[in-house]
């Protein structure tokens, strides 16, 4: 299998569905305009999708981007680790069957019109997508066809929110096997969010002045509840016994993010990052610092410098 390029996902009903909140069958409404300027966007979707559900889609549609209209659930999760060497051991054979059970079963239906009319698009009825999120049919055993397009996917093709990036930036593991990071779900998840954040930061087509990558905090949206990482990787406090486990689950995947970005620094994705500290010295977050670059570039840089020293 090759794959030269990952794609990700990155409207704002992605960012919701991302966050695990959504109630089957409400239809949801969201602001893609301005705060002064708003422009209503409509979705209705009949699943409550998790985290880790909407990185197996990105991952399948990844897959149809680089050619290929048929999957394995190996290449599923070799796409979303950006390890070709990932194995299918038996949790995540299920994680996986289980994931693509929920895309295929999904009913998505986004109105765009106004969105669209905006934008200058057509004035009909070409601003509704509708659709199941991920049509599939299985093949064999572990492997399954594309029968459709994917209605989220095709609303993020036309507002052209679709970001791409090198597998490498997934590619956390030293050639030292000691140094290696195993891919579990949530390290998984943690390094799809970093990207995110990350190339909503380097792009100059956003506005963003956030540096800041903030770990958990009150949500100040219309759905309330709470907001950052953790809240789309799937950590959620009231699923810790204690106070005390809690602030060690913090700890840990604080330290888990630290070594993914000293990855990002030693290739040259990011200059630096700091660590940003709240009352009593607890970890908020970390803030980027510096440059981000463009993930393609890394490759010319990378040859530049070797280049360099053999002059």
């Amino acid at each position: 299998m090759i794959i030269n390029t990952i794609y990700m996902n990155n409207t704002k009903i992605a960012n919701e569905l991302r966050k695990y909140h959504n109630q089957p069958g409400m239809e949801y409404r969201i602001n893609v305009g301005r705060r002064e300027r708003p422009i209503p966007v409509r979705y209705r979707i009949d699943a409550d999708l998790t985290p880790f559900d909407c990185m197996a889609a990105d991952a399948v549609y990844t897959l149809l981007r680089n050619g290929y209209t048929s999957f394995s659930l190996g290449q599923v999760l070799r796409v979303m680790s950006g390890d070709e060497r990932q194995t299918l051991t038996r949790e995540k054979k299920q994680a996986l069957e289980e994931s693509i059970q929920r895309l295929s079963g999904a009913y998505l239906e986004i109105d765009c019109r106004k969105e669209l009319r905006h934008r200058g698009g057509e004035r009909d009825d070409s601003g509704r997508i509708y659709g199941i999120f991920l049509p599939v049919r299985r093949k064999g055993k572990c492997s399954y066809e594309i029968t459709g397009s994917l209605p989220l996917y095709e609303y993020a093709e036309m507002n052209r929110q679709i970001i791409a990036f090198l597998p490498k930036l997934l590619q956390t593991a030293s050639e030292d096997a000691r140094e290696r990071m195993s891919n579990t779900e949530e390290r998984m998840l943690m390094k799809h969010y970093l990207i995110r954040r990350l190339e909503l930061m380097r792009s100059p087509q956003n506005s963003m002045k956030e540096r800041r990558i903030i770990y958990i905090h009150k949500s100040h949206s219309a759905f309330g509840g709470d907001a950052g990482m953790f809240p789309e990787i799937g950590l959620v406090p009231s699923d810790y016994s204690s106070e005390a486990s809690w602030k060690n689950k913090r700890q840990k995947v604080h330290g888990s993010v630290c070594r993914i970005l000293d990855y990002y620094q030693k290739i040259g994705y990011i200059e630096g990052y700091a660590v940003e500290k709240g009352e009593h010295g607890l970890v908020k977050g970390v803030e980027i610092q510096g440059e981000i670059f463009y993930s393609f570039d890394l490759l010319k840089i990378n040859e530049q410098k070797y280049e360099n020293q053999l002059l």
